[in-house]
Formats: C-alpha cells, structure tokens, sequence
C-alpha cells in the first residue's frame, strides 16, 4: 500500500520500506512539490504535442488520479463547460487465505467522502481538446471491436480499457524524465493537484471556493496551502521592506 501510495505521491515517504521501521516525529511542515510557472509552458507543450490529454486534465481541474480515471463522456458537459466527478476508478485486489494476492480487477467505486462530489468547470481550450479526443477514442473502440459508450471512461489505454492512477503515474514519470524541469525527480503525479491550488490561490481563489474545488471534507486541510503560501508572502514583504534599509 505504501509503495504505491509513494508511487501516486500520496505520501512523500515508504516508512515500511526498510526490516526496520522506525517512525519519526515530524519537525515542521514539508514543502509540497509544485510545477513551476516558468515551467509550466513547457510541460503543457509537451503534453500537447503527445497527446497526454489526462495530465493536462488533472492540471486545470485539480482532480485526483482516481477520480480522473473514473470520469465518463457522460459526465462530461459540453454546452456547459463542466464535468462531474462522481466515481473513482481503482484497481481492487483479492487475497486468499494466507493473505497472498489472489487476483485483482478494476472497478468503478464510490468517492470517499460526500465533499468528494461536485463538479467543476472546464475551459474553452479544454472541451476543444475533449471534442476531438472523443472523436480518437470512437475509432479506438471500434479498432479493438467494441461498441463506444457514454458511458466508457474518457480516458484508456491503447487496448481500450480504463485507465487506472498508476497508469497515469508512469505517464507523468516519464514525461519529466524527458523535459526535465527543475525538481523533476521528486515531482509526482500528486504534484499536478498542487499545483492547480497554488496557481488558484495566487490568483485570489478563496480558501473556502478552493475547498469545493478540490473536493476536501474540511477547510482546514487546504488551509495549509494558505498558510504555506502566505509564509511566502511574509517572505517577500520582508524583503521589499529590506529593500528600503
């Protein structure tokens, strides 16, 4: 579980990765790790050009990767610009006796709180992009000799079949294994969330709007973005004050 919460940048740590574990106190808050501005043009050109349409997704919706994998055409709106996120997408394991994995399979899941629904907005360049991803992922379906739904996932594989977090992941790795921005090594998929809440806050996005964005059950967990940001702040002032000694 750890491994791969790491893997999806739940966790900034594998605290079982070692025989020995040992637990430590945590002495202060660490930075979340976020895509540069001055980065930004260069991932998104990136992404455009090799079509990984579900991370520039994730990147102006802030959704996560679960609940992108668990996105349909039908919850996607044209006319209005929105898309609902209502379902995860997970690959789900079953263990035998000995606690061995026996097989897995993915499925459609409940989100995990009712903070969890909620619909977002989606912008013009997006629903272009959207338009004409359908109109690729009809053909897929038909290649691979399956009738195309409403309500298939708007995002698959080659094969036609739903993503899940992980595959995004490897995607994401392997995009900044390429471009290679700053802290390109320790970004993570994850980072694409934060990133989203960063550009809103700087742009004056209120922590309480934030919060229904983002689908937290409690304001005080974004919060923390503002407190984090405003340290940056203080910085600044502190600065420009200096700047006057």
């Amino acid at each position: 579980m750890f491994k791969y919460a790491l893997k999806d940048g739940v966790v900034y740590e594998n605290v079982l990765a070692d025989e020995k574990i040992t637990l430590r106190e945590s002495k202060g808050k660490k930075e979340k790790k976020v895509i540069k501005q001055k980065d930004l043009p260069i991932f998104v050109q990136y992404c455009m050009e090799h079509k990984c349409y579900n991370l520039i997704f994730m990147l102006e919706t802030g959704v996560r990767a679960s609940e992108l994998a668990g996105v349909t055409w039908n919850n996607i709106n044209f006319e209005e610009h929105t898309v609902k996120i209502e379902w995860e997408y997970i690959r789900t394991y079953y263990f035998d006796e000995k606690l061995n994995v026996k097989t897995s399979k993915k499925i459609f899941k409940d989100l995990k709180t009712t903070k969890s629904y909620r619909t977002l907005g989606l912008s013009d360049e997006m629903i272009e992009i959207l338009k004409e991803h359908k109109k690729v992922q009809q053909e897929l379906a038909e290649k691979n000799n399956k009738t195309f739904k409403e309500t298939d996932w708007v995002f698959t594989t080659k094969n036609y079949e739903g993503y899940v977090s992980d595959y995004s992941s490897d995607k994401f790795r392997k995009v900044m294994d390429t471009i290679k921005i700053e802290d390109y090594k320790e970004l993570t998929l994850h980072c694409l969330r934060h990133t989203f809440c960063t550009l809103g806050i700087e742009k004056g996005v209120k922590s309480e709007a934030m919060k229904e964005l983002l689908g937290h059950s409690s304001i005080a967990v974004t919060s923390n973005w503002y407190t984090h940001l405003d340290t940056k702040k203080v910085v600044e002032a502190s600065n420009e004050v200096n700047s006057y000694i």
